[in-house]
């Protein structure tokens, strides 16, 4: 979490004229929670979330998508608390259009990729949001989706043998560390 307030804290002071300066959270941001909420949920749930992404243009499978509940600190995949939404204002807060939020979200992901320390964080977020409750590891299925989503356009080369090797070895199926990757596969 640390290190997304540092993430946090370093894209907002590169977008602003003064070093440190943050502009405040916008009112549109915070009106789109009631825009895509259940109602019946007090959460934005996974139509809201297809409805968020149709008004961002992006696919639900995109990876702005991670990186939005990775922004907004999700626990559940498909739903967005009141509570996290309203965390997120302090990265993403700055948006005052499904545009301006879109490039923003793009900006997070260009420079977690930029800096180890914050792509483990998304690493280890996502290894969190995928697996099942009370287990330390997710299926090799969801890692092979979770490598492909975060790193298949980065390094088209490397990441579809790796795919390949973890589905086809018996020993992957059991346990693996993915080296360099923060989670394990089951």
């Amino acid at each position: 979490m640390e290190a997304i307030k540092r993430l946090s804290r370093s894209v907002a002071s590169s977008g602003s004229s003064k070093e440190g300066a943050k502009p405040p959270p916008s009112k549109w941001f915070e009106d789109q929670f009631h825009v895509f909420v259940d109602e019946a949920e007090e959460s934005i749930g996974p139509e809201g979330v297809e409805q968020l992404c149709n008004s961002l243009g992006v696919d639900p499978a995109d990876v702005l998508i991670l990186v939005l509940a990775w922004q907004l600190g999700a626990k559940q995949m498909g739903y967005f608390s009141r509570d996290e939404w309203r965390s997120g204002t302090t990265m993403l807060g700055v948006a005052t259009s499904y545009e301006s939020l879109l490039e923003r979200l793009k900006q997070v992901y260009t420079a977690a990729r930029k800096r180890h320390e914050s792509l483990r964080d998304l690493h280890m977020f996502t290894h969190k949001f995928c697996r099942e409750e009370q287990k330390k590891n997710i299926e090799v299925g969801a890692a092979v989706a979770m490598l492909q989503l975060l790193h298949g356009e980065a390094y088209r080369a490397k990441i579809p043998g790796l795919c390949e090797f973890l589905q086809a070895h018996d020993t992957a199926t059991k346990r693996t560390r993915c080296p360099g990757m923060g989670f394990e596969t089951r």
